[in-house]
């Protein structure tokens, strides 16, 4: 299936130009994209092992994300890839915050829209897609800065570290205090 993508300013606005996912980078042109940093009820945190099909980084950990396609919204976007490649249907999601970064061929950029997404249950099984997924851990907070310590580029958005230190991360013991 062919994915179409917006292309936008520097300013986040749509420039009124689609381009074909996969035809190379328009220089200059901002691509929107999502990162979801998905949470079970006991505030663990979804990690996914890209598949070996992948282009870019393939067997490395990551949170679920992907292209925002044209004509869809950033949180449409991001519930979309949650379902299509975990299974998991979120029952509620925010939105963090947004960074720029340039792309990894260079030329462009990607705009990353950060979203926080809460599932029901205690680690709960994935349907992985595949192409996509090929495992996947429920981890602590800093079990996942583990597997992301020696990545290439900025793979998670401060944005998203700062949500989960805000927020109460992993079940709280008997004296009120969160699992570090």
């Amino acid at each position: 299936m062919k994915e179409y993508l917006t292309l936008y300013d520097e300013n986040g606005r749509d420039t009124g130009f689609v381009q074909q996912r996969g035809t190379g980078v328009c220089p200059g042109a901002y691509y929107q994209v999502v990162s979801i940093f998905t949470q079970d009820e006991a505030g663990l945190l979804l990690a996914a092992r890209r598949s070996g099909q992948k282009v870019s980084f393939p067997h490395c950990w990551e949170v679920t994300g992907g292209c925002v396609q044209a004509g869809e919204d950033s949180h449409s976007a991001a519930a979309r890839e949650l379902e299509e490649e975990t299974g998991l249907v979120p029952w509620k999601m925010e939105h963090l915050g947004s960074f720029s970064t340039p792309t990894f061929s260079g030329g462009a950029f990607f705009r990353v829209e950060v979203y926080g997404a809460r599932v029901r249950g205690l680690a709960p099984a994935l349907k992985m897609q595949e192409g996509e997924v090929e495992d996947y851990r429920w981890v602590r907070p800093q079990q996942l800065e583990e597997l992301f310590r020696g990545l290439p580029g900025r793979m998670i958005s401060p944005l998203a570290w700062k949500y989960i230190q805000d927020h109460k991360v992993g079940p709280a013991d008997q004296g009120g205090n969160r699992h570090e």
